[in-house]
């Protein structure tokens, strides 16, 4: 059993002479020839007593609690990998330890770049691993608060609240906070309902994140309790048509389970004679995007049904409202942003029955 003028046995010298260079801090068993191949047989000569250190990232909560939770374990992990490993061998072993250490911190905590060192002292080795973040970074968490039942004044207020708790998420891994896209929803919500605001009002908050380097967290805020809002509304190409300031003030009530009816008052005032005109009415939501209800206007002395279509708290609308006098009133809008709409009006009460008009909330 020989090729090319050298033996078997003396390749297999050969390989095992080689293989003692080449993996220093073990010791090579003479090489063995099967049908299968050869096998090199390796055994750790002398290794030390090996822990594992993780410095976690300086990070403020919830990130430090998901943080602490995703490595939950790790140090374990590591250790049982290492336990074994001379010292030596490192000279050889480095990129594949490195290799392998990226790929269990990876599937634990994407986005963070573990960085290892080996600390000797003695008969003891201590394997640190250090976290860097990676690109791309949350540059900003920008938040949106929207509502139908509450004012613009306690609607700036949470998203003020908002903007400042969101900013300890600045400068965290994009692909982190990805992956901890639920928790990020679930601790605005919880924060939000902790506000006395929303906790008054008895509202209930719906979270979304859309995640990216300016994260847009949208925040939807509805009291089962009160309704409140403040509009100017501007007509613009209409005759015999003024600025008029409106005033709603509602109150939610459960005649029976699972049904909230809103109870409510209007006042709207125009600019040129500052008259007053209430309504009082009463409506409820058969869907989410639609109310429907019926209010009685003073001091015109008529009955009016009403009903209005919204699919998107923020998002284009359809309000109608119809007289028993057979009168039409209809009112198709656009958002701008969240306090100010672009109308489509149309009056039939008036001769120039169509005209645009401005509404600002306040």
């Amino acid at each position: 059993m020989s090729q090319g003028g050298r033996s078997l046995e003396s390749r297999l010298e050969l390989l095992e002479l080689v293989s003692k260079r080449l993996f220093d801090g073990y010791s090579v068993q003479k090489p063995r020839y099967s049908r299968s191949g050869i096998t090199v047989q390796l055994e750790p000569e002398d290794f030390p007593e090996w822990s594992v250190e993780i410095i976690r990232p300086s990070l403020n909560n919830p990130a430090k609690r998901w943080f602490e939770k995703d490595t939950a374990g790790l140090e374990q992990e590591l250790a049982k990998m290492v336990r074994s490993l001379p010292v030596e061998s490192l000279s050889w072993t480095d990129v594949s330890l490195r290799e392998e250490i990226n790929r269990i911190c990876g599937d634990r905590i994407a986005g963070w770049n573990p960085s290892i060192l080996v600390n000797l002292s003695g008969s003891e080795a201590v394997l640190q691993v250090r976290f860097n973040p990676e690109q791309p970074l949350v540059l900003a968490v920008r938040p949106e608060v929207s509502s139908s039942s509450l004012p613009v004044i306690l609607r700036s207020d949470l998203r003020d609240s908002l903007v400042r708790e969101m900013y300890v998420f600045t400068g965290l891994p994009l692909e982190w906070l990805e992956d901890h896209q639920k928790d990020l929803e679930l601790y605005a919500r919880n924060f939000l309902l902790d506000r006395n605001t929303v906790s008054n009002a008895r509202a209930d908050v719906a979270v979304t994140v859309d995640t990216g380097p300016i994260s847009n967290l949208k925040a939807e805020v509805e009291s089962h309790r009160y309704s409140v809002s403040a509009k100017l509304v501007i007509p613009v190409g209409a005759d015999l048509r003024y600025p008029e300031l409106q005033l709603h003030l509602g109150r939610i009530v459960q005649p029976c389970q699972g049904w909230d009816l809103e109870i409510y008052g209007e006042f709207i005032t125009e600019a040129n004679d500052l008259d007053i005109e209430s309504r009082w009415g009463a409506g409820w939501k058969p869907w989410k995007e639609l109310w429907i209800g019926a209010e009685y206007t003073s001091p015109e002395d008529l009955l009016w049904w009403k009903a209005v279509y919204r699919p998107e708290i923020d998002g284009f609308y359809l309000w109608g409202r119809y007289s028993e006098e057979d009168s039409g009133i209809i009112g198709a809008g656009v958002p701008v942003n969240q306090y100010f709409s672009i109308e489509l009006y149309y009056d039939e009460r008036y001769e120039d029955s169509f005209s645009i008009r401005l509404v600002t909330e306040l």
